[in-house]
C-alpha cells in the first residue's frame, strides 16, 4: 500500500523518514566485550626479592643475532662467597665446558645461537647489589641445521628433599636447531641428555665456587585464596636441589621469547 504517494518499500530510503505503519523498532545498547584482566600475584612481597645466603643466576643464550633469552636460577652461598668477576667466570667456564663436551648441547644447537654470557647478583638482604657479568665470551652452537622457533624449551625439572610446589623449580632451556627433535613435538634422547649434561655444568660450576643449585623462595604475604583458602605469610629461604629430570620429552613452548 502507497504511504504518502510513494510506494511503501521506498518511503524510508527516500524520505529518510520510518513508515508511519511499522512500530517503532527498538534499539538494544550495545554490550563491550569482556575486558582480560591481568591476573595479579596478591601474595607477592612489593619490596625488591631478598632471600638469605642466595646468588641469583642468569645464563643467556642467543636466539639469532639480534635476540637473546635467559635461564634465571639460584645457588645457596657460603659466608665467605665473593661476588666478583673471577667468581663468575669460574661458573661459567663448567657451563661451557658441559655445552661443548662429547654429549653436550654444542651439535644440536645451530651457529647462529649458542651461550651469550653469565652474570651473578648477590640476592641477600639489604645487598640491592648489580649483576656482575663473567668476563668469558659466550660460545656458539655447531649445528648447520636450521633453529627451531626462538620460544622452543626443553623443560628441566628441579626436585627438593620437599614437595610442593613452592619446593620445585624449572629451567626452560632455549636455542635448539632442528637436528634436535625427531617430529611431532618430540624432543630427541640426545637433547634430553644435552640439556641434562648443560645442568650438570651448571652444577660444577657452583661446587668449584663452594655454591649448590638451589631453589629460591621470596618473602610471601598472607593471602586468601579465591577457594576461601587462608594462605600463611612466608619468610624467604632456599631449597637446595637433590635431583634433577625431564619429565616430559615434548617441546614446551615460551612465548615471551618470541617478541622483538
Amino acid at each position: 500500500m502507497p504511504v504518502g504517494g510513494l510506494p511503501r518499500a521506498f518511503w524510508h530510503l527516500l524520505t529518510g523518514q520510518p513508515d508511519p505503519a511499522q512500530p517503532p523498532r527498538k534499539i538494544l545498547a550495545m554490550t563491550a566485550p569482556p575486558q582480560q584482566v591481568k591476573k595479579q600475584d596478591v601474595g607477592r612481597h612489593p619490596g625488591p626479592i631478598e632471600i638469605p645466603d642466595c646468588m641469583q643466576c642468569v645464563l643467556q643464550f642467543d636466539l639469532s643475532a639480534t635476540k637473546t633469552a635467559s635461564i634465571v636460577f639460584h645457588a645457596i652461598i657460603q659466608t665467605s662467597f665473593t661476588f666478583s668477576v673471577t667468581n663468575a667466570d669460574t661458573i661459567f667456564a663448567q657451563i661451557i665446558a658441559a655445552f661443548n663436551s662429547a654429549a653436550g648441547m654444542n651439535t644440536l644447537v645451530p651457529t647462529t645461537a649458542g651461550l651469550h654470557g653469565f652474570s651473578i647478583r648477590d640476592v641477600r638482604p639489604q645487598a640491592m647489589a648489580p649483576l656482575i657479568p663473567s668476563a668469558t665470551p659466550g660460545v656458539p652452537g655447531t649445528s648447520v641445521e636450521p633453529a627451531l622457533p626462538g620460544g622452543v624449551a626443553l623443560v628441566m625439572s628441579l626436585i627438593t628433599a620437599h614437595t610442593g610446589p613452592a619446593n620445585r623449580g624449572r629451567m626452560y632451556i632455549p636455542a635448539w636447531a632442528q637436528n634436535a627433535d625427531i617430529g611431532g613435538g618430540v624432543a630427541s634422547q640426545p637433547a634430553i641428555d644435552a640439556a641434562g649434561n648443560l645442568v650438570t655444568g651448571i652444577q660444577a660450576g657452583l661446587s668449584a665456587t663452594g655454591c649448590q643449585l638451589a631453589i629460591g623462595k621470596p618473602q610471601r604475604l598472607e593471602y586468601i585464596g579465591i577457594t576461601g583458602r587462608l594462605h600463611p605469610a612466608r619468610d624467604a629461604s632456599t631449597e637446595r636441589v637433590t635431583t634433577f629430570k625431564v619429565r616430559d620429552n615434548r617441546w614446551d613452548y615460551q612465548r615471551r621469547r618470541t617478541n622483538p
